[in-house]
């Protein structure tokens, strides 16, 4: 990686801060050297390494801290080997083929510091120059996937050792991280595939004028986007007015047609009213009917019996009359036997 820095064209800019994760367990003071900066933050998961560093730093400008950067907060397993540089979260793997002495001796568990809350407690000025460096093989990737845009583009530049070879168990390659950046307006400087095959480097710089052209395209976008959100609150609007001038006139006609229904209610009402007076005048009528068909067979009856005694008592009358012409002639006869023997 040294070498690799030293040979650029254009050497690096100083920096206001250089945050070196996975700082190891010696101090490269040429390292250092050539990536200037006011001020370094050396990060170290294991306890042991992060002491060494605070015991070699030369002075103030060296921040130390020790702590597993991941992308959640936890507990970590830290695997130390015979070989120092092997030392992280992942088994031997294919390792033993290349480093065939080599053996894990030991495992710890570390805390987890998670990179967001580490480069927030950081408190970079947004305005300075600083330089992030990944001297952790495998992990890079998912630390970048976790790492808000806003806070990886507080650096200037991302200087990344990674994994060549799928040699440990779980490591992502270098060539699979690139993507996350070069997509996201990050231009590569300079890469070193063949110095270190196991351990490539890589040296990514923002593309300001990709950024640029992004933010000018966003800000387009967000003006378009602003103007259907105007346009669509104006429809809403109107939408919202007829919705009520709308709801004004349903209510006004269910409010006729509640009026319309009480009114029928009540013709319904009074209907149901008339329609059982009807029927009582009717029963009051029938049952006079009936009343008056009795009375009238009474009378008929009475008249027939009436009758009877009338045309009797006429018989006895012509009875009477016919007694008493005879009578009467009898006293004529009589009468004129008196008179012819008294003459």
């Amino acid at each position: 990686m040294l070498e690799i820095i030293r040979s650029l064209k254009h050497p690096l800019p100083k920096f206001d801060t250089v945050v070196h994760l996975g700082a190891g367990p010696d101090f490269d003071s040429d390292l250092y050297h050539v990536i200037s900066a006011k001020s370094y933050v050396l990060v170290e998961a294991d306890p042991v390494f992060a002491e060494a560093l605070r015991n070699l730093a030369p002075n103030d400008k060296f921040q130390i801290i020790e702590g597993y950067v991941t992308s959640e907060p936890g507990i970590q397993i830290l695997r130390r080997f015979t070989l120092r540089t092997l030392n992280g979260p992942f088994g031997f793997g294919l390792l033993q083929s290349t480093y065939p002495r080599a053996k894990e001796i030991q495992q710890i568990s570390v805390s987890c510091l998670p990179i967001e809350n580490l480069i927030n407690k950081l408190q970079l000025d947004p305005k300075g120059i600083h330089a992030l460096l990944f001297d952790l093989p495998g992990q890079e990737a998912g630390l970048l996937l976790n790492l808000a845009p806003d806070l990886l583009s507080i650096f200037e530049c991302v200087l990344i050792s990674g994994a060549g070879h799928p040699l440990m168990e779980g490591a992502t390659l270098l060539s699979e991280t690139l993507p996350i950046l070069t997509q996201s307006h990050w231009t590569v400087i300079m890469d070193d595939y063949n110095t270190d095959q196991l351990r490539p480097f890589v040296l990514i710089q923002r593309d300001l004028r990709a950024l640029l052209e992004s933010r000018t395209n966003e800000r387009d976008i967000k003006a378009k986007l602003a103007n259907e959100i105007q346009e669509a609150f104006e429809n809403l609007k109107n939408e919202i007015e007829s919705a009520k001038e709308s709801l004004a006139e349903n209510q006004q006609k269910t409010l006729e047609l509640e009026a319309l229904l009480e009114s029928r209610t009540n013709e319904r009402d009074i209907k149901a009213k008339l329609a059982n007076e009807i029927q009582e005048a009717f029963e009051g009528l029938k049952n006079e009917r009936d009343r008056l068909k009795k009375i009238a067979a009474d009378c008929a009856a009475s008249k027939s019996k009436l009758d009877d005694q009338v045309a009797k008592q006429l018989e006895h009358q012509r009875q009477i009359d016919a007694q008493m012409v005879r009578a009467e002639t009898q006293i004529e006869l009589l009468k004129e036997f008196m008179l012819a023997k008294i003459g």
